[in-house]
């Protein structure tokens, strides 16, 4: 039996009956190993250097790394890198960007180029698995970082109105190739009406510190670990640069809500994380 069928029942994205028991097990250990990555981390302050190194402009290269989803493995996914490059940043234009997947220089069904028009207004985040190869003209969103306007008011009053777009973004994509992932994406939607009027706002929760690669070195940089009840965000704190460092699915998602809705079959391509920082040349 393949593994994607001790999950699913037939001819639906619902978790079967063994799926439940084998995520019960999955959401135990998982628990286990997330206590131990939960070390207090001190958070650091931004430096002029920092400052400088981290600005945002034309020319900074970022890379993420996040789930492939494959059709004939989505259950299991395999973790790749993809590169951004900054082409433009203010005025009309917002953001412009391109986009690469690591390994797949060549490949155009791997590349594509975003513009964030209204990034600096914005109220929600496009999350890399809804990227589409080719051009993608997003006129609501902020691509993978939080807005100047929500980062401004989060700074001010610790809390700001902030969207994951992880269902109205269920059609865009490569999970369009898997319709199985597409399903459980579409399905999530009534649940999630229903939970919005209790997840709130996005709220900080700690000042801390994030490790990424900087110019070629280990290097901490301040952050802000905020929640929304779908999401936990980690955000560079710098005024010019917001940049949602890392997405985490759910965190405050009971264990009722993982056995009976679909957010386990999307938690692994719906997550990233910023691994490197290239300061413009």
């Amino acid at each position: 039996m393949k593994f994607q069928n001790l999950f699913l029942s037939p001819r639906s994205t619902r978790l079967s009956a063994g799926g439940l028991l084998l995520l019960a097990c999955f959401l135990s250990l998982s628990s286990c190993h997330s206590e131990r990555g939960k070390e207090q981390k001190t958070p650091v302050a931004l430096s002029a250097e920092l400052n400088q190194s981290l600005e945002l402009k034309p020319g900074v290269e970022i890379t993420i790394e996040l789930a492939k989803p494959e059709s004939q493995n989505w259950l299991q996914p395999k973790p790749q890198k993809r590169k951004l490059q900054i082409l433009q940043v203010g005025g009309t234009a917002g953001i412009s960007m391109t986009w690469q997947n690591e390994g797949a220089e060549d490949s155009d069904e791997q590349s594509g180029k975003l513009e964030l028009p209204n990034f600096f207004q914005a109220r929600m985040m496009t999350l890399p698995i809804f990227w589409s190869p080719g051009e993608m003209y997003l006129s609501h969103s902020s691509g993978i970082w939080l807005s100047d306007v929500a980062y401004e008011e989060l700074k001010k009053s610790q809390a700001s109105a902030w969207e994951s777009g992880l269902s109205q973004n269920a059609i865009l994509g490569p999970i369009q190739e898997i319709p199985a992932l597409q399903s459980a994406v579409q399905s999530l939607e009534p649940w999630l009406a229903a939970q919005a009027k209790n997840s709130g706002s996005l709220r900080i929760v700690e000042k801390s510190s994030y490790a990424l690669v900087l110019n070629g070195k280990m290097t901490s940089v301040p952050a802000v670990i905020a929640d929304t009840w779908l999401g936990r965000f980690w955000i560079l704190d710098h005024p010019t640069n917001p940049l949602i460092l890392q997405f985490e699915l759910a965190p405050g998602a009971s264990v009722s809500d993982w056995l009976w809705t679909n957010l386990p079959l999307i938690k692994n391509v719906a997550e990233y994380r910023v691994v490197e920082f290239r300061s413009s040349r």
